[in-house]
């Protein structure tokens, strides 16, 4: 929507009708209102608790295995999660929790468990639970997902999805503008126009407040080293900039790895060239699951030319190490702004 930048022009000797002057601004004031309502993005997270196609989790994995461990940098909300799968053994519950990993406790307002899976469905054939569950994961704080039972089972395939909800105004007050309204009886002076204008400009400047999507990435059992390989990376999916150049902002990594001599791993963004653009590491040489969280500002678009056939605007989430190594899991997720 076009937003009008020059409203009033003072001639000497023009008469200036009210009705005009107010028409402009009521303008102005409803397209700000129009675009502050845009103020939500929701994006899903998937997580499969499996190796690869053939091979699910089990109990017999380490916690470390069936753990997923992040930060969100910005507080987001979680509004709704899914979990579907299979199971070739099952004895008992399966439950997936969600806790802050300082406390050990789940956020207000989730369940204990989050999702389940009751002993008595079926083996071989689709199982799923819902949860409704809206709660609030806040900014630079770690949680973790689990996947356990007090039995033994094994996972033919067991995936979960939930959302989250992003505020470019992070939950507050969005900005807002009420202009002075002028009629016959007032007066049509330039001060209160100019007043309006800076009201005005005041309040667009708060639309450069920014919303976030989260790109994931997770890998079992794989030989890691400093190049750039497609078996360690996903591309990440491009992201409309008619308006905005998507930014990514933070990487949380997790990692466990097989014993081995001390050596860095990263978690990084690459261009369509394999260059490094921005990176959480660690250096370890412990079985122990790390994690490292890292603070990004790489802009993921380079071209005028948006299309799919141009390679300048491909990026990628990468795994990677300084020496050759090998990871039984790594876990990535990417923040987007």
């Amino acid at each position: 929507m076009k937003v009008i930048s020059s409203p009033y022009t003072f001639i000497d000797g023009d008469v200036l009708d009210p009705r005009d002057l107010n028409r402009v601004w009521k303008y102005k004031q409803e397209a700000l209102a129009d675009a502050a309502s845009r103020r939500y993005i929701e994006s899903a997270v998937s997580i499969s608790f499996a190796k690869d196609c053939a091979t699910g989790y089990s109990n017999s994995d380490s916690a470390g295995i069936r753990t997923f461990t992040f930060k969100s940098p910005f507080d987001v909300y979680v509004t709704r999660a899914f979990l579907n799968g299979e199971f070739s053994a099952k004895s008992d519950e399966v439950v997936v929790y969600m806790k802050e990993t300082s406390s050990g406790n789940p956020p207000d307002g989730c369940t204990v468990p989050w999702l389940s899976i009751s002993a008595d469905e079926p083996l071989n054939e689709e199982v799923r639970d819902v949860s409704p569950a809206r709660f609030k994961l806040a900014a630079n704080t770690q949680y973790e997902i689990l996947l356990d039972s007090a039995a033994a089972f094994t996972a033919s395939r067991l995936d979960l999805t939930f959302h989250v909800l992003s505020d470019r105004f992070a939950f507050g007050p969005e900005p807002s503008f009420s202009p002075t309204i002028v009629n016959e009886f007032s007066s049509l002076s330039q001060s209160t126009q100019s007043t309006n204008s800076s009201n005005f400009s005041s309040a667009v400047s708060g639309l450069t407040t920014n919303s976030y999507a989260p790109v994931c990435l997770s890998l079992h059992n794989v030989s890691t080293d400093n190049t750039s390989s497609p078996d360690r990376r996903i591309p990440i999916p491009r992201i409309g900039d008619s308006r905005a150049t998507p930014t990514a902002v933070s990487i949380s990594f997790q990692f466990k790895r097989t014993a081995g001599t001390s050596t860095a791993f990263y978690a990084r963004i690459v261009d369509a060239g394999g260059t490094p653009l921005g990176l959480a590491s660690l250096t370890t040489a412990s079985t122990s699951t790390q994690l490292a969280f890292s603070t990004i500002n790489v802009n993921l678009h380079t071209s005028t030319d948006s299309s799919s056939s141009v390679t300048a605007n491909d990026y990628f989430l990468e795994v990677a190490s300084a020496a050759s190594a090998t990871l039984e899991k790594a876990f990535v997720m990417v923040w987007i702004k």
